[in-house]
């Protein structure tokens, strides 16, 4: 009786956090049974456009930096068009973005689902929604340097940087031209190492609230040195002194945060940081905000 209990249990553990795979499971099953139809509806729509050896020579330098060399080389060529340098819509990574945003939401869920079994829908969700975002995107398109390989407008090169949303769409737009290329498993396969690192994050971030950690982790991981934090402001008298400071990594200074002491100015500037890296949903930080608002 208690083994049949105990297996009830897992069948009903498991239906519970099953269906936050479902709507990206399916968008992505019902899309993998049409490869074939969509990659010979892609091969006559890009086929259009024949690369110039320009165009080549930034496909091959995108296909080393991301480990993949693509048999449809129209594909990478569509998704690292931008819409302004574009012939046409159907030309840029517009609808490969669309297609690329649904892969990655199922590649979390599904690395989250496996890797932890004990969790419920709820705290799935939570850290799937901190993972899953423009701005993560964006992040991981700028460690891949794909700045120095979109192709825009003129009007948009003269504008200087791009902007973190046209980084974040031209990274799912390559997800989704690997997963037509390639096939789903390469497409899943070149994304696990990135959410690994994300969710590892995520996790430092949400259940230890120490942002300072998780920014020492990511800055000595990623570039061999450790983030300082300077004081640019401090008011107030000896006994009740609020603190004005920001993070700064190598040469790139972020947003600075007051605090009512050194350590809670530096825990909500390394979370500013974090943010602006793309390592953590500004939602995360803002729980931690709240905690040390209410003195917890």
């Amino acid at each position: 009786m208690q083994i049949a209990r105990r297996a009830l249990s897992r069948f009903l553990k498991n239906r519970e956090v099953s269906f936050v795979l479902q709507n990206n499971l399916d968008t992505v099953v019902k899309l993998s049974n049409l490869t074939h139809q969509t990659n010979l509806t892609n091969t006559r729509l890009l086929s259009m456009i024949v690369p110039t050896p320009e165009q080549l020579e930034i496909i091959a330098r995108c296909e080393q930096t991301i480990g993949i060399e693509f048999a449809d080389k129209s594909l990478l060529l569509a998704a690292l068009t931008h819409s302004s340098g574009a012939v046409t819509s159907l030309h840029s990574n517009e609808r490969l973005e669309f297609l690329g945003d649904a892969i990655l939401g199922f590649a979390v869920c599904r690395f989250l689902f496996n890797k932890y079994p004990e969790w419920n829908e709820g705290e799935l969700t939570k850290v799937k929604s901190a993972v899953v975002s423009g701005q993560t995107c964006g992040s991981w398109a700028r460690e891949l340097e794909l700045e120095k390989v979109i192709i825009v407008g003129k009007g948009v090169t003269q504008s200087g940087d791009l902007p973190q949303s046209m980084l974040a769409d031209a990274f799912e737009a390559i997800v989704a031209a690997i997963f037509l290329d390639r096939g789903l498993e390469p497409a899943i396969a070149f994304l696990d190492p990135m959410i690994d690192t994300q969710v590892d994050l995520v996790q430092q971030c949400s259940v230890a609230k120490n942002f300072k950690s998780a920014l020492q982790h990511f800055s000595q991981r990623e570039f061999a040195m450790a983030p300082t934090y300077l004081i640019l402001d401090q008011q107030g008298p000896d006994h009740d002194k609020s603190f004005f400071i920001a993070a700064k990594i190598g040469s790139r200074e972020f947003e600075p945060a007051w605090g009512k002491s050194k350590k809670e100015a530096e825990q909500r500037a390394a979370g500013n940081a974090l943010t602006a890296l793309g390592l953590v949903a500004a939602e995360t930080t803002d729980d931690l905000v709240d905690d040390l608002d209410s003195g917890n």
